[in-house]
């Protein structure tokens, strides 16, 4: 396949994702969302357009990091306060359930929120 003929082939899957509601890119279609799934990426997508997370480019302490490196609640709220994408990465975590790593100023692990120790 030459590759110009592939970039017309992906060109069009692209635009066929967008058409479907994936958001402008389908920058988050490598997870397999459910149609719950997709109808909350759909903004946090959107917000990613116009906005910059806290996250970005520090992968390793928002969801790289090893298992006994997990910071607490408390300091995933300190690391999302101030992002200005909250509202829509947590609208997300609630939907998508991630294995693993700090979502919208919660710690989530195994789907689930790991909660404080002060509400134990």
């Amino acid at each position: 396949m030459s590759n110009s003929s592939w970039e017309e082939k992906n060109d069009k899957a692209l635009r066929r994702d967008i058409k479907k509601g994936s958001g402008k890119f389908p920058s988050l279609n490598y997870l397999r969302l459910t149609k719950r799934q997709q109808m909350a990426s759909v903004p946090l997508e959107n917000a990613l357009d116009n906005e910059t997370p806290n996250c970005k480019n520090n992968s390793e302490e928002y969801i790289d990091y090893h298992e006994d490196y997990e910071p607490t609640p408390e300091r995933a709220y300190e690391m999302c306060r101030d992002c200005p994408m909250l509202v829509e990465c947590a609208r997300f975590a609630n939907a998508y359930r991630p294995p693993i790593g700090v979502w919208g100023g919660q710690v989530w692990r195994d789907g689930k929120v790991v909660e404080s120790d002060y509400n134990k």
